[in-house]
């Protein structure tokens, strides 16, 4: 998912309009629907600054903006040799009738941050929690990473 996507996604989250984003970042009344919606379509590509006033604006983790290029296939191995540089992957089958192939990531950090997603998507599977809950535990991860049993917090100030 590209930056104008994540930007509409969170905006939309928190049932802004583009007018009333693009002023509570600075820009004119005039214009600033406008300017959104270059910054959505990717017409624009904003500056790291205002980019970081966008995700304050929307009360989200700065990161989430960020573009990633890694969705295809060999984006996403190329991702995982480079991690594998760093922490020695491991891989490994489940069980010999299954065709999926298990990555064993041995960073604690990094196992604590998807079991805490895993718990969350369980909660959502299970709707004890809404979609609501789910999209806001991702805009504002890892604020939102869970520190108690239940999976859904506010960010940290």
């Amino acid at each position: 998912m590209q930056f104008g996507t994540r930007l509409k996604q969170a905006r939309k989250h928190r049932g802004l309009t583009q007018k009333e984003l693009g002023m509570m970042v600075g820009f004119d009344e005039k214009t600033a629907d406008v300017r959104i919606a270059q910054y959505e379509s990717e017409t624009r590509l904003p500056k790291e600054e205002l980019r970081d006033k966008m995700a304050a604006a929307l009360n989200i983790n700065p990161r989430y903006l960020r573009s990633y290029e890694g969705f295809c296939a060999e984006d996403i191995l190329f991702l995982l040799f480079e991690l594998d540089d760093e922490v020695r992957l491991r891989l490994s089958k489940p069980d010999p009738l299954e065709r999926e192939i298990n990555i064993v990531i041995p960073y604690g950090t990094v196992n604590d941050f998807l079991k805490d997603w895993m718990k969350v998507k369980q909660a959502l599977a299970d709707e004890t929690i809404t979609k609501e809950d789910y999209n806001e535990w991702k805009l504002t991860w890892p604020y939102s990473a869970s520190q108690t049993s239940h999976p859904i917090h506010p960010p940290l100030p």
